[in-house]
Parts: C-alpha cells; structure tokens; sequence
C-alpha cells in the first residue's frame, strides 16, 4: 500500500499510512495500519478456509465452511480500491502512473503463478494459444486467479475516478446501483449463456467494493465512521458474519459472489472492520496481513499436495468438532507453508511474489 497517502476533508489533506500487501499499489510505507493487516490476515486464512474444508469435512461442513467464508474476497478488493484511491489522493500524484505501477505489480504474479499451475497442474495438449488465453490465463486456471482480472479492470477506473473526487452521493449511489446488480444476477446470466460462462469475472458485480473503498478513502470520513460504532459491538457483529453467512442457501448455478447475502456480509465486513479493528495489535496476525499474497496465490497448489495425502490415506472425514479441528489444522498448515516459500522468495530477491 502506498506511503504517506492522503485524502482530502474539508479542504485540508489529511495523512493516512497504508502498507503493501495483496490489496496494496505498490508502494512501501513507513507506518502500517495494524488493524488493517488484522483484517487482511483474518481474510486470507478465510480465503484458505474455502479451499482446504474438502480435505478433511464431509460435502455438507465443507460447503458450509467455504459459504461462511465468501466475504474475504470482497475485502481485499475493497482494500486494493481504497489504497490506490488514497495514493491517488495524495498532492502532486499522478493517477495514471499509480494505476500502472500498480498493474505491473499485478501483473507479475498473476503471469508467475499463472505459469507455475499451468506447468504443475495443466493438461497435455492444452497450451495452444486458444487455451491459454481462455484456460491457463482466463481466470479459471486456478483458485483465486480471477481477482486478478478483476482488479485489472478496476485500477484504472478507481484512480480515474479518485483523482475526480466525486461527491459522497455519487459513490453511495454507484454501490447501491452494484448491490442491485448482483442482487438480479440470475435473472441476467440467464440472458445468454456467455454472461454465464465468463461469471463473476466483469467488474461491474464488484462495483459495491470499489465504490465502499473511494468512499472510505477520505481518512476523515473513515475515522468519523468508525468512532460512530463501538469497539466491543463492532467485534461482536464482524464474528457473526461468518456464522450468519453459512446457512446462507445460494443457487450452485452461478458464483457465489453473485448473491446478495454474500454482498451484503461483504459490505458489513467492510463497514465494521475499521471500527473493530482499529489500533489493535497482534503480531503473528500483523505478519500474514504483510504477506497476504504468497498465500492467496500458493494454497490451491499446497492444498492439492494435502488432497493427495488425504487420497492415499483413505481415512473417514472426522464429523462434528473434530472434523473443524481437523479443517482449522490443514488451514494453519497450508498458511505456515505458503509464509515459508515467502520467505525464501523474499530471501532470493522475488519479493514480489511474496507480499
């Protein structure tokens, strides 16, 4: 995230420190927002979550598991919108060499881990140029890679956007025009069948958390939002989220960021992390929120290596609190591994890969 990043409130420019992460533009800071890394962290080990609960659970926890986690993708979008939006606000940026440093920063590893799981994990045959393009780089090669895109099309529009300033009305109204989207998907995919194919790929289903993150980017506005809502109720409703979100029953036919309960535990995740989280301190949680990205980009292969543990020990899923203590394992152990190849990545001067 970018340093010594400001807003504009009241005419006057206010500092806001940020750090680079997943949902960062590049640029390093000397201050970090502890209770955003916090956030972060709980976020990737959520975004974990949704791909390893099949090791371990039966369908039915495991389907329940990855629902209840589906607002951690949202957030680091909402993250990656309003840190470019503040770098974007600092005096004398230049919004268009933000936004393209920030997509070369994109860039590189979605190409590099691109590459790595058509390698390890691609069919023979499958690397003429149609396939590439629609398969091994078309968001569907491997789990998380479709963020990718999806901030590809949103960084230029958000520094466009940020360096106009629009008015507060403006951005509610353009997140509520994208809560009322995602809220007729259905209706909408079934116009025709390439709306279906390409899915949740389009930024416009993801307009709400573009349009949360320019809104929020002014730090005076943040700060006077966040002091509305007290610490203990923001933590209490940010830990219902998860439990509210899994009996949530959405449609198998379209993604699942295509439905307005996870929209709209996404939004409230958004809304409730700085009041929650703000000033807090805890430096394990601290440190995957500063490595956000070598994890969110090496777990779907880690977890392959535990798929096929799992398939050669033959064992039967663990139910009930066993079954989660078993899921919350594998997480830790996915997370510790992907942190690790970060380190090494970083020692061999590929940090940029890492976080």
């Amino acid at each position: 995230m970018p340093p010594g990043v400001a807003s504009i409130a009241g005419g006057r420019i206010i500092p806001s420190p940020a750090a680079p992460t997943l949902a960062s533009t590049g640029n390093v800071a000397k201050a970090r927002d502890s209770g955003a890394d916090i956030v972060r962290a709980l976020a990737i080990l959520a975004v974990v979550a949704i791909h390893a609960g099949h090791v371990v659970l039966d369908p039915a926890t495991t389907l329940a598991l990855a629902t209840a986690s589906r607002w951690a993708v949202p957030v680091f979008v909402f993250y990656g919108c309003l840190h470019l939006a503040r770098a974007v606000a600092r005096p004398g940026a230049d919004p268009w060499r933000l936004a393209a440093d920030r997509s070369k920063r994109l860039a590189l590893p979605f190409f590099a881990y691109s590459l790595l799981y058509a390698a390890v994990l691609g069919a023979p045959g499958s690397f003429d140029l149609l396939h590439v393009a629609t398969g091994h780089l078309g968001g569907y090669a491997w789990a998380g890679q479709y963020y990718f895109l999806v901030m590809f099309q949103l960084v230029p529009l958000v520094a466009l956007a940020a360096s106009r300033r629009p008015p507060p009305a403006l951005l509610v109204a353009v997140a509520l025009c994208g809560a009322l989207l995602v809220a007729a998907a259905g209706p909408l995919l079934a116009i025709s069948p390439v709306l279906g194919k390409i899915s949740d790929r389009p930024f416009l289903w993801w307009a709400t958390y573009g349009a949360l993150g320019l809104l929020l980017a002014d730090a005076g506005r943040a700060e006077r939002f966040a002091g509305r809502i007290p610490r203990p109720l923001a933590l209490a409703g940010f830990a219902a989220i998860p439990f509210a979100l899994a009996t949530a029953d959405l449609p198998a036919d379209r993604s699942p960021y295509l439905n307005l309960p996870v929209l709209t535990a996404s939004v409230a995740a958004i809304l409730l992390a700085g009041p929650a989280f703000r000033g807090l301190r805890c430096r394990p949680l601290e440190f995957l929120g500063r490595n956000t990205l070598v994890v969110f980009c090496l777990n779907p292969l880690v977890i392959v290596g535990f798929d096929r543990l799992a398939a050669a020990a033959g064992t039967t899923p663990p139910s009930g609190s066993a079954g989660l203590a078993a899921a919350a394992a594998v997480v830790a152990a996915t997370t510790a591994a992907c942190l690790a190849v970060g380190v090494v990545l970083k020692r061999i001067g590929l940090g940029a890969l890492a976080a």
